[in-house]
């Protein structure tokens, strides 16, 4: 039997990855991982404080050694960062990692949806 290929979900911010991802993994009885919250717990700090120590840079270097992790969780329903695609060495590192689902939602609904969450947790939006 085949085992079951790891489920990469990719977007932009606020296109509902990590919701989305949560329940697709309950629904399926996999583990779920939200990059985001795994670089968070790795670094014992806020993405808005990785972004003011490390800048961006730092964020996705550490973004990249979580996507390593990933190895050790093949039938992980992931949710990528909204940036993650846009690093090179992140990109190449996912060839082949899994299936890759890009969720999508209008531009109206993208807004609405950053506007009630808080900017603090999305410092490319921040002020």
């Amino acid at each position: 039997m085949a085992q079951p290929e790891r489920i990469l979900l990719a977007g932009m911010m606020g296109s509902g990855k990590s919701s989305v991802g949560a329940l697709l993994a309950a629904r399926l009885g996999r583990p779920f991982v939200d990059l985001d919250a795994w670089v968070v717990e790795q670094a014992g700090r806020s993405i808005t404080e990785i972004f003011a120590v490390e800048g961006e840079a730092g964020f996705r270097a550490r973004e990249r050694a979580a996507l390593a992790g990933l190895e050790a969780l093949p039938e992980a329903v992931v949710a990528l960062g909204g940036g993650t695609l846009l690093d090179p060495e992140s990109r190449a590192r996912l060839r082949g990692m899994g299936r890759l689902i890009c969720l999508t939602a209008s531009p109206d609904r993208l807004a609405r949806r950053l506007a009630a969450a808080p900017a603090l947790e999305r410092p490319l939006l921040a002020p």
